[in-house]
């Protein structure tokens, strides 16, 4: 009597726990100055993202938090909608936020996503839940405009991409260059989070235990200050 009445205690709770997560919703925004990327770009450049997300909701938020991105037309609405990346678990009370720090966040510009000319730019932060939960967004537009590959050299002299270490893509192991001296150099996968750290005693570092995938790359020059560059590791 006593099994059969803890079975049925059991299933209760299991009815009143679905029945919460069908009920419950999340929303969450960016912050009051919303998303920051570039307004120019060319075909084939990173566009690095940067902002904070607030959580507008009653219950702290445990989930990993996702940057989508889409592009808006006129006609189709939402085009190539995709998942840019994220953090977490994350842990954010009500009416707390959360720094999507610059330059773990990117992505390149391609003609999957993007067309030569104004692009309108959508963005939106979702959480990692299940289904069965409701999410608010807050969309954020941003107006875009993209040159064609002919100025890509042009760009280029006018930013100063100089590269800092090769090959690319990667396997185990990758060698330094730089006139300035690299005193230090840390490694973050898409989620931000920091998987190797080297203090550089060497022109070259080991990265045999990496998984495949795409990571950041920090380095610490002696008088020019940080870079954040792309790492692509390909086995």
């Amino acid at each position: 009597m006593k099994t059969k009445a803890l079975i049925l205690s059991f299933v209760t709770c299991l009815f009143a726990v679905n029945a919460n997560s069908q009920n419950s919703s999340i929303n969450i925004s960016f912050g009051y100055d919303g998303i920051s990327i570039p307004d120019t770009v060319t075909m084939g450049d990173t566009i690095p993202f940067s902002c904070w997300v607030v959580n507008n909701g009653e219950d702290v938020l445990a989930e990993n938090i996702l940057l989508k991105a889409a592009r808006y037309d006129a006609n189709l609405g939402f085009v190539n909608s995709r998942t840019i990346g994220g953090q977490g678990p994350n842990f954010i009370f009500p009416n707390d936020s959360i720094q999507f720090v610059p330059g773990f966040l990117f992505e390149v510009v391609t003609t999957q996503n993007y067309l030569i000319g104004d692009n309108i730019v959508v963005i939106w932060p979702k959480a990692a839940v299940p289904p069965s939960i409701s999410q608010t967004n807050q969309n954020a537009y941003s107006n875009l405009h993209v040159l064609s590959n002919s100025s890509v050299t042009f760009i280029s002299e006018k930013t100063g991409k100089a590269q800092y270490f090769y090959p690319q893509p990667a396997n185990d192991k990758l060698y330094f260059y730089s006139p300035e001296l690299i005193t230090s150099v840390k490694i973050f996968n898409i989620l931000g989070k920091e998987v190797k750290s080297f203090i550089l005693s060497e022109s070259s570092i080991a990265i045999p235990n990496l998984p495949q995938g795409l990571y950041l790359v920090k380095i610490q020059t002696k008088n020019e200050g940080e870079k954040v560059q792309k790492l692509i590791i390909k086995r």
